[in-house]
């Protein structure tokens, strides 16, 4: 292949013609063609890579690929400087096709390409804490005392244009018991188009976030405590249902949502490793928010979200452990009201209420693990002191029983966030639990929590 500084070094010196040069952005195109081509083909590994629900391997393949991708860009680069040389030389425009033609535009340059590969994009998080609990067991979860990855997270996400399609891909690499299997968090596809009446519609279809209140929605390195409610981890285990979702927003502030999905969640108690009823696989879920603009103050505007939202479908018969839990309703509705930079002081309160029909997830199945009525909600009052200091105090209850005494778990904590500067953020929360079904009911946990994102 003739290089663009040879071909130049030869022109000046009168000892190439124009012929030669067009010769040489013909290569130049169809390497770049190759390398489009390629960038392709990684693409679609990572789309069969996020339709497996679960693997070992994943972290491995994704870090191959990662290095593939980062190479393909910087080789990308070299070329567009390349091809920009040899077009201020000959004053021709490049084809789309890969060929070169005297004063035409090209359909697509390399540089629109650069610009699609950037709208595919890389980041993650790293959470590394010291926890030490009290917990007698239960929901509530065991004694601890120990140092541990909490959370190892890499996502891989495209930002579709309206009209487009696009796909987010994250994997957790220190999941399960000892924090050290690999498991898919996100992996769907969405479509993104404006209609008319100035309404913006997204499909989203896969393995994605429950649009239920907005503890289930917010990532992990947004909450001002370690874990979302106790009600939350407990009846929607990972947080992440699947199925298919469709949310308008329309120009008054209004967003509606409604979807289909499979009745347990990803990581539901009686989801892995047993034998699930073929019956009362689906439930749909519908909801409504509104944001509100309360006014601008010196500090930025003060904002409230409202929302309502509902699920409605069964859970499925499990046998496992020599027994076998029926099939139930399940049932949920959701409130929640936040404010954000209240009197434009920096502080913010938010609040989630539920009411539901529903078992406690239990990988043992029992004729007696039926559906009971249940309650939980959860209010935290933060204030952002600075850019980089954050105090919180929150509350939180579950009653996974209301038809009988004596099942309430509580809990009241405190939480200090530093954040530091190249996405560090230093996170200590203590709190007070109490469980009126176990003995001692009250309790504290305590969590040290180093986070890095990038």
């Amino acid at each position: 292949m003739i290089s663009s500084y040879v071909c130049m070094t030869l022109m000046s010196a009168g000892h190439i013609d124009p012929a030669h040069l067009s010769t040489a952005l013909a290569e130049k195109s169809a390497t770049t063609k190759a390398m489009v081509d390629k960038v392709g083909s990684l693409e679609t590994k990572v789309s069969a890579l996020a339709a497996q629900p679960q693997s070992d391997d994943n972290s491995a393949v994704l870090r191959k690929i990662l290095e593939e991708l980062s190479s393909m860009k910087d080789q990308m680069g070299k070329q567009q400087k390349d091809i920009d040389a040899l077009y201020k030389q000959l004053n021709l425009k490049h084809d789309a096709d890969g060929g070169v033609k005297a004063g035409t535009a090209p359909d697509k340059t390399l540089g629109d390409r650069l610009a699609g590969l950037e709208k595919v994009k890389v980041s993650g998080f790293e959470q590394f804490q010291y926890r030490q609990s009290g917990s007698p067991g239960g929901i509530g979860g065991s004694a601890q005392s120990a140092i541990y990855d909490k959370r190892t997270r890499i996502n891989i996400e495209s930002f579709p244009k309206p009209g487009n399609l696009g796909f987010k891909a994250s994997f957790d690499l220190a999941a399960g018991k000892d924090t050290n299997a690999s498991i898919t968090k996100d992996a769907y596809v969405r479509y993104a188009t404006r209609l008319e009446g100035g309404l913006n519609a997204e499909v989203k279809a896969g393995q994605m976030p429950m649009p239920m209140g907005y503890d289930l929605q917010r990532g992990d390195t947004d909450r001002e405590t370690p874990e979302r409610a106790l009600y939350n981890r407990s009846q929607f285990g990972g947080e992440r249902g699947r199925g298919i979702n469709l949310a308008v927003d329309f120009p008054s502030g209004y967003t509606v949502q409604v979807g289909a999905w499979d009745s347990l969640t990803s990581e539901d108690a009686e989801q892995a490793g047993n034998s699930v009823g073929a019956s009362g696989r689906l439930v749909t879920t519908a909801g409504i928010k509104k944001n509100f603009d309360l006014g601008a103050h010196k500090n930025g505007k003060t904002m409230l979200e409202l929302g309502l939202s509902g699920l409605s479908g069964a859970r499925p018969s499990l046998t496992a452990g020599g027994g076998t839990s029926p099939q139930i309703d399940r049932k949920f509705l959701y409130g929640h009201a936040n404010f954000v930079n209240l009197f434009g002081k920096g502080v913010d309160w938010r609040n989630e209420a539920m009411v539901g029909k529903d078992r406690v997830p239990n990988a043992v199945g029992a004729a007696g693990n039926v559906a009971t009525n249940m309650s939980g909600f959860q209010t935290t009052l933060g204030w952002r002191a600075t850019s980089q200091h954050r105090l919180d105090v929150h509350f939180e209850q579950f009653n996974p029983d209301l038809n009988n005494s004596g099942h309430t778990i509580s809990a009241i904590g405190a939480a200090y966030n530093f954040f530091a500067k190249d996405g560090y953020t230093l996170q200590f929360t203590r709190e007070q639990w109490t469980d009126q079904s176990k003995s001692p009911s009250r309790y504290f946990v305590t969590t040290l929590r180093v986070q890095f994102k990038f």
